[in-house]
């Protein structure tokens, strides 16, 4: 009996084209198989009323981006590529070569779908924790795009790279939640109409838990709906 309980999220119709429906649904279900056995590995003593130390769920962005790897290099072992934390650079100007540091992407994904089209997913993260009870439900909306902005900054500046690839933004927020009602507050997300994420996963275990959301943007900037 699985330890981590889990409740997902996904707007179907928005992600059906290039099958990102099924990718994401493989994904975040993997992703509660990948804590799981992280529960049953590195945190073999993870207690109910852990410290910030001995919670899975508090891991820190880049941890939760290394999760989420593995979740997808373990489900499409054969037809997904990643690459993390790489380095981007500005696109030279004038016909100079030099180019100008811009930052860091979280994690760059190739996978190729049943049709044979190569998908380019570039994720963009976050990790917060849920400390406002009164703010759980509040539209998120704004947040999302700054993560955009900031992934889609990635791909502006190597657009010479992505041109002639179907390429998607995926901003994607890794929220830890910590006392019941923060738990059950998250609960009641599920049962919300006219949701504005594409997807959210909802992984607890005792009075700790952790929700996955975000949504994604097409090449020309474009939240699918």
């Amino acid at each position: 009996m699985n330890k981590i309980q889990q409740q997902h999220f996904l707007k179907r119709e928005s992600l059906a084209n290039n099958e990102l429906d099924f990718f994401f649904e493989v994904v975040l279900k993997r992703l509660g198989q990948e804590l799981e056995r992280l529960r049953d590995s590195i945190f073999d003593n993870y207690i109910c009323h852990p410290t910030v130390y001995e919670d899975i769920f508090g891991l820190n962005e880049q941890a939760w981006v290394g999760v989420l790897n593995n979740a997808i290099i373990r489900a499409f072992s054969d037809t997904a590529n990643t690459l993390q934390e790489f380095t981007v650079y500005n696109i030279g100007k004038d016909n100079v070569e030099i180019r100008t540091f811009n930052g860091r992407a979280d994690l760059l994904v190739q996978w190729k779908n049943s049709k044979g089209e190569n998908v380019y997913l570039l994720f963009e993260a976050k990790q917060n924790r849920e400390s406002d009870f009164s703010k759980m439900h509040e539209d998120i909306s704004e947040f999302i795009e700054k993560i955009f902005d900031q992934g889609n900054s990635y791909i502006d500046a190597d657009k010479v790279y992505y041109q002639d690839k179907l390429v998607f933004v995926v901003p994607i927020v890794f929220g830890w939640i910590r006392g019941a009602e923060f738990i059950n507050s998250a609960k009641e997300y599920f049962n919300k109409n006219n949701k504005q994420e594409a997807f959210c996963s909802l992984y607890h275990e005792c009075n700790s838990g952790a929700w996955v959301y975000g949504t994604v943007y097409d090449s020309n900037g474009n939240k699918l709906k």
